[in-house]
């Protein structure tokens, strides 16, 4: 049920990046494996922080469906001991992205500690 919902999700923010044309998509948390998602089916640049990969450990729970991943411009953030960035595949977060992740340190979830690193 929850991949259905989120799949639901995805969806409509792929109609809406089609609909609004927007340059560049974003996303922290839960927003930003939404962006991950969106930028796969629709081929648009975007980032992501502190989110948890699209590729599961149960095939059938993989919520990246588009076929324009390969060569997206998509960054991935996340902090080392954040719970959530550790969400991904079998075998980790480094493979469960459209890209590879760039890692920060810190233990924190929120985006505060991680503005406040690329502002160093």
């Amino acid at each position: 049920a929850v991949v259905s919902t989120q799949s639901t999700g995805i969806k409509a923010a792929v109609k809406a990046t089609w609909d609004k044309d927007p340059d560049f998509i974003c996303g922290h948390s839960l927003g930003g494996l939404i962006a991950e998602c969106v930028c796969g089916e629709t081929g648009k640049p975007g980032a992501s922080f502190n989110a948890p990969g699209p590729w599961g450990v149960v095939p059938s729970n993989n919520l990246l469906t588009g076929d324009k991943y390969d060569g997206v411009k998509f960054e991935v953030h996340l902090t080392r001991r954040d719970p959530v960035s550790q969400v991904g595949s079998y075998m980790g977060p480094d493979h469960s992205h459209v890209g590879s992740p760039i890692w920060h340190d810190g233990s924190d979830h929120l985006m505060d500690p991680m503005i406040a690193e690329f502002g160093k």
